[in-house]
């Protein structure tokens, strides 16, 4: 896609200046030749020469529109206009923000700002989460660079599309993560996305806002989740903002204070937080048995009729059913108590890793089934959104084997990334018969997942003893 000072987008938006971006894409002022106003513009890079990737950017961009949209009022939400198309590629349209986010601020203070910032900070970001959740809505991306900080010092929450660059440290899908991998929840990597998620998300924020440390960043991604589970960060010294913000990291969502008992925090620091244990080993054979099938789940209810119930599940033998009809598919609730998973044991060299491998293949999943039910879509761009977060995933899980030390946890991980591509390409294989009408085989997929749902269960036993 040309992007340049000049360009005219859609006919009506003209740029102006470049405001910042990424290897994902830019962010750039532009003019509203319509209105005679100034507007954000957001472009994503890459995409238009791929099929696949165009159509799950647009997706994406559109579903962040929608949201946005449904929050476009609140003030301490950054407002989207539309959603228009340039050279193939989505174009965001926004509300243009005078001012820095978060992680701008910490550019230029990088040992922390001062705790009024902070606490202002903390609150306009709670109060654009009440909204969202109320709304039904989890951001899943809370994080510096997302947090914008007016020149009049008003906080406003932006791009509730996670649709941002997968860089080391993040788990992505064709230009959406699930969230930059730092900043997530540990019950986020396990499957579980919860309101709850959000309100970490933010701590860790407000963590390294008020001291200038991400406590959670490490040099790659697994190292990133390896912290997020084993690892308790030392107290911030943030002054009246200490305890809200370690009780935002409690790694229980069950426990961890929510949005409206951290804002009694912030006005009285006397509220009672219950004191839970350090979290568990990772629970790696739950993260499976959570993950594994729920893709078969999704085709086999996804594209057949409203009439048709979970136990229609596709048996070893595969499943036929109409592709013509796409109501959304809702996952089967499993427990992810660490204190179900056969890995508990002590962790081996490879253990983070072993855990990444999963944790991705989990999200991988998790994202193929949200291109699946995608009401917005057509069966076809469904498939279609539903294959490349595997194509994805096996790229990332095959990185994460190439650093595994051990030959059998090296192998077995290199094992689920050949699942996941058997997965993709089972799928993919089925777009003629989807754009004809004709009936849908799971049968190839289903044994797919079947397989990887052992692969992932075996890593229990090589990758703890």
């Amino acid at each position: 896609m040309s992007v340049h000072a000049g360009v005219l987008i859609a006919g009506r938006y003209r740029l102006v200046a470049r405001l910042g971006g990424g290897g994902m894409g830019e962010v750039w002022q532009a003019r509203d030749l319509s209105l005679n106003v100034d507007v954000a513009v957001k472009t994503v890079r890459n995409v238009a020469e791929d099929p696949e990737r165009r159509r799950a950017a647009i997706a994406y961009a559109r579903k962040e529109a929608q949201h946005a949209a449904a929050l476009r009022d609140h003030p301490n939400i950054v407002a989207v206009h539309d959603v228009v198309e340039h050279d193939g590629a989505p174009v965001t349209i926004m509300r243009l923000v005078q001012g820095r986010s978060v992680a701008q601020l910490l550019d230029a203070a990088p040992g922390g700002l001062d705790e009024a910032t902070v606490e202002r900070i903390a609150l306009g970001v709670l109060d654009a989460l009440d909204a969202a959740h109320r709304a039904g809505i989890r951001h899943r991306d809370v994080k510096p660079p997302n947090v914008m900080v007016t020149d009049a010092g008003h906080v406003l929450l932006t791009d509730f599309g996670i649709a941002k660059h997968g860089a080391d440290t993040r788990i992505t899908r064709d230009g959406a993560v699930v969230g930059t991998v730092a900043y997530i929840a540990p019950e986020r990597l396990m499957g579980q996305d919860l309101p709850a998620g959000d309100v970490w998300s933010l701590g860790v924020t407000l963590y390294q806002a008020a001291t200038g440390i991400s406590p959670f960043e490490r040099d790659s991604a697994p190292a990133s989740i390896h912290a997020i589970t084993h690892h308790q960060p030392p107290r911030p010294a943030a002054g009246a903002l200490t305890s809200a913000i370690v009780a935002m990291l409690d790694k229980d969502p069950s426990t961890r204070a929510g949005v409206a008992q951290v804002r009694r925090m912030l006005g009285d620091e006397v509220v009672a937080i219950p004191r839970k244990r350090e979290w568990l080993a990772p629970a790696l054979s739950v993260v499976a048995v959570t993950m594994a099938g729920l893709l078969a789940f999704a085709v086999t209810n996804a594209l057949k009729d409203d009439s048709d119930t979970p136990e229609s599940m596709p048996s070893d033998r595969g499943t036929s059913t109409p592709a013509a009809t796409t109501p959304v598919t809702t996952a089967p609730t499993v427990s992810t108590s660490p204190k179900s998973a056969k890995a508990t044991g002590s962790p081996g060299p490879d253990a983070s890793l072993c855990t990444a491998a999963v944790t991705i293949s989990s999200n991988a999943l998790q994202l193929s089934i949200i291109g699946m039910n995608d009401p917005n879509n057509s069966p076809v761009d469904r498939m279609t959104s539903a294959v490349q977060p595997l194509r994805t995933g096996t790229t990332q899980v095959n990185e994460v084997a190439g650093h595994a030390t051990t030959p059998a946890a090296k192998a077995k991980i290199q094992a689920m990334a050949n699942d996941l591509t058997a997965m993709a390409d089972a799928l993919y294989a089925q777009l003629p018969a989807i754009r004809s009408g004709q009936d849908f085989n799971t049968k190839a997929a289903d044994l797919a997942g079947k397989q990887l749902r052992t692969d992932a269960g075996d890593l229990g036993s090589i990758c703890w003893t």
